[in-house]
Parts: structure tokens; sequence; C-alpha cells
């Protein structure tokens, strides 16, 4: 009974994950759509984070942080979004130093935004092959969930 339950959160949880990740996707594609203006850096930075627990043994993760400040409508913002989804950490100390090398502090950059809500924006329009993977995963957590959950 208990198996059958966690096979059923396993699919739930799966087809969860698939939305989270389509949203992502579908927002992402839209913001190739979007109106650009020109925006300024003004944070970039390596983070580093310790694993913990059973993965103290593993070298640490790294990411980019990137800020930046753009103009729409006379109103002025700043954000943090590189892409849709955000990236997290990696195990690529050079792959997130060459994300810095491309949006250095003070520089200028390309900025997309939302024109419904100016608020929103990103660097880096278009899908990435994280939220890609993302949405196999997720589909292969339900599908095999599924098959337990069904099984006899």
């Amino acid at each position: 009974m208990i198996f059958k339950l966690l096979a059923w959160l396993g699919v739930l949880a799966g087809l969860a994950g698939f939305v989270h990740f389509w949203r992502s996707a579908g927002t992402a594609d839209a913001a190739t759509r979007w109106p650009t203006v020109s925006g300024i850096m003004l944070e970039s930075a390596l983070e580093q984070r310790d694993r913990q627990g059973g993965d103290a043994d593993r070298p640490p993760g790294w990411r980019a942080v990137v800020r930046y400040r753009y103009t729409v409508n006379n109103q002025t913002y700043e954000s943090t979004r590189r892409r849709f989804p955000e990236p997290g950490f990696g195990s690529n100390r050079a792959e997130a130093e060459a994300v810095l090398t491309r949006y250095p502090v003070g520089g200028p950059t390309t900025v997309h935004y939302n024109p419904a809500n100016p608020a929103e924006a990103c660097l880096e329009p278009g899908d990435s092959w994280p939220a890609k993977l993302g949405r196999y995963l997720a589909l292969a957590v339900a599908a095999v969930s599924l098959l337990f959950a069904l099984s006899g």
C-alpha cells in the first residue's frame, strides 16, 4: 500500500516538474520576441557553494552571478536573471568564469524585457539544454513511477 502511494507521489512530482520546466521554456521562447534595451552590468561575480553532508568530499559548486540595470519608459529596473530557468550551481568553474567574461562590471549589455511586465527581463533568451533535460527527466520520473503505480 505504501509503495503504491509513493509511486503515485512520484507520478505527481514528475508531472509537476515537467509543468515547471515547460512553463520556463515557454517564457524563454517568448523572451526571444521581447523588445530589447541597452543595459549596464552592475555585478559580475563567481559564487562558490561548498558541498555538505554526503557530498562533502566532492569539489564545490560554482555559478556566475550577474546584476544589471536597464530603463524602460523612463522607469529604471535591476535584474539578476540571466536566462529561463535561472542556472544553478555546476561543477565546472571555468564555465561559470566564461559567463563572467561576457558580462564585465560596467560594461554594456542587451536586455530582453517583457513588454507586459518590464521588471521581468533576461540577458540570454531562448530554450536551454538544462530546461530540455529537466523536461525529459521529469517525464521519465513520471513514467517510471506510473509503471510502478500500475503494477500488480
